[in-house]
């Protein structure tokens, strides 16, 4: 069966390295990476700071890492049969009701405990005209936020549109050297 490429025209493209609620990477590509429509990479910012030396002022940068980092946006396409919202709504419940996993004899570890309920990588690949990655962004840890409200119509051919704001821990960006 064919999956929906919904971003067939764009050069980008979403993949998901895990969601905790799907174990079968085929189902995570069909519901979650091959209905995204949009999405919204967000800003990177960087505090500054002034300083005065000798009756000057001085700029400079705050280096803080993973405060102030912005949400990440998508826009899904439903599903036909309505999987994606409902793997989305799943997943969040998921997290509002945790269960302990990770647990070595009677002891839990942090990490495990705290990241479980994490997309431990969420890439956005932006491809050339041949499709061919050129260069990457990963947000690493990341989980939803909010999933909104679906407008159902009766009778209407219209697609449905859904949005979910992810956050995430951490953000590196790279790019692909192309061999000739």
């Amino acid at each position: 069966m064919a999956y929906p490429n919904t971003h067939h025209s764009g050069n980008w493209k979403v993949s998901f390295s895990n969601l905790p609620i799907l174990n079968d990477t085929k189902e995570i590509q069909k519901y979650m990476e091959g209905y995204v429509k949009s999405l919204i990479v967000p800003d990177y910012n960087m505090e500054e700071s002034f300083s005065t030396f000798k009756g000057e002022q001085i700029r400079h940068q705050i280096s803080r890492q993973n405060e102030n980092l912005s949400q990440i946006q998508f826009d899904f396409k439903l599903a036909e049969d309505g999987l994606n919202y409902f793997y989305l709504l799943e997943w969040m419940v998921k997290m509002r009701n945790p269960q302990l996993v990770g647990v070595h004899g009677n002891e839990a570890l942090p990490e495990d405990v705290l990241r479980e309920n994490a997309c431990h990588r969420l890439t956005v690949h932006f491809l050339n005209n041949q499709k061919i990655t050129v260069a990457q962004v990963h947000f690493t840890e990341a989980w939803p936020l909010n999933v909104s409200s679906l407008a159902l119509d009766m009778g209407t051919d219209e697609e449905v549109v859904f949005t979910t704001n992810f956050s995430y821990e951490s953000v590196t960006f790279e790019t692909v050297a192309l061999s000739l």
